[in-house]
């Protein structure tokens, strides 16, 4: 999904075979991550993806967790809008003193922790995202 009504679309985080991940900035002002399927047309499995992961969200209140803002329906799709914890990931920012190092460490491990409290295992913890 290329353009979301009332979405100024600001930079494409990643796009995959089902998800396409992007931050935008809302007509407000606020910035926001927004998750929606790749396909023009998603089939009703991705459609409950999306749903379970907005209501996952929505019962987390957790350091280090983005939340859930909105499940918008478009069009006869769903677009996920979700907090936006900045504008730098940590493959943008290189190496990190050690100190640094260590608090970034343990903030994700609590992050990690809290999904795996609530049964999600995030499959994709990189420096990217």
């Amino acid at each position: 999904m290329d353009t979301l009504p009332g979405y100024a679309r600001r930079e494409s985080l990643s796009r995959g075979r089902l998800f396409d991940v992007f931050r935008a900035q809302r007509a407000d002002g606020v910035h926001v991550i927004v998750k929606t399927p790749a396909a023009s047309y998603p089939d009703p499995g991705t459609l409950a993806r999306l749903r379970h992961e907005h209501d996952l969200l929505a019962s987390m209140s957790a350091a280090g967790i983005v939340t859930a803002l909105e499940l918008k329906p478009v069009g006869m799709s769903l677009a996920l809008v979700m907090s936006d914890a900045g504008p730098q990931r940590l493959a943008e920012v290189g190496a990190l003193p050690t100190g640094q190092f260590l608090r970034v460490a343990v903030q994700l491990a609590r992050a990690l922790a809290t999904l795996g409290e609530h049964g999600v295992i995030h499959r994709d913890v990189n420096p990217a995202n």
